[in-house]
């Protein structure tokens, strides 16, 4: 568990907004190392997105879906995670990346423990080849995140979609903020505009025939994402199996 401090915005007496300080709590502490976590998996920068669904997170973490957006709210005011995509259903889905600065000191400390431990498991191999798996890799994950970035070029062409979008993503806020302090006749109006929005969104989409998920990179493997590493940090067979397939340079 975290041990630090945040900033939260309340009422006061007089019913001014003011920020106050204090402990994290157990539950935000919680869902920022769970988006941490999948966002510091990979060993290259860029790849810093986790797709996820309040219910997902709840049922993971064995919370309340009302404490998942408390402390994502909080996260967020904090300035330690932020969404660059504000999903409303298990299909469609929040994308959210941590602060550059954590993730940096991370990826370095992960960086030196993953080449020891891959020296550690296949002492034999060359550095030639440690390089080949590497430059495969980066190609196939660049390949699956260039396509999601032209399909997202593609979607914001569409005034439409870029309307809806760009609502979306301040109204995504509101509403955390609206639950955060119990206004729940707010909250309602907020989400039922953010229905709306998500149709007008999805129906822009589908005239360019796409869908939510096409704006997110598509990985060949779905066990490491394109990066060589499972979440336990541990070498993916995926390369070995293309190797053993003649299939390194597909």
């Amino acid at each position: 568990v975290l041990n630090i401090t945040v900033k939260e915005k309340k009422k006061d007496e007089q019913g001014n907004t003011i920020i106050s300080e204090r402990p994290i709590r157990k539950s935000e502490s919680l869902v920022f190392a769970l988006i941490f976590t999948h966002c510091d998996n990979k060993k290259k920068k860029g790849t810093n997105k986790y797709p996820a669904s309040y219910k997902e997170m709840a049922d993971f973490l064995r919370l309340t879906q009302r404490a998942v957006r408390s402390a994502v709210a909080v996260l967020e005011f904090n300035g330690l995670i932020g969404r660059s995509m504000k999903g409303v259903s298990r299909k469609y889905k929040n994308v959210f990346y941590v602060n550059d600065n954590l993730l940096t000191q991370s990826r370095e400390a992960k960086a030196e423990t993953a080449d020891s431990k891959q020296t550690k498991d296949k002492p034999s191999e060359t550095k030639t080849e440690t390089v080949s798996r590497e430059v495969w890799y980066a190609q196939r994950k660049q390949e699956a995140e260039e396509r999601a970035e032209r399909n997202e070029r593609k979607a914001q062409t569409d005034n439409r979609f870029k309307t809806a979008d760009t609502e979306l993503r301040t109204l995504a806020s509101k509403e955390a903020y609206a639950e955060l302090r119990g206004e729940l006749s707010e909250l309602a109006l907020l989400q039922a505009r953010r229905r709306e929005l998500e149709e007008r969104r999805i129906k822009a989409l589908r005239r360019l025939h796409l869908t939510p998920d096409d704006l997110l990179p598509q990985y060949h493997c779905q066990i490491c994402s394109d990066t060589g590493f499972t979440k336990q940090g541990r070498l993916c067979g995926c390369y070995a199996a293309a190797h053993n397939k003649g299939k390194l340079n597909k």
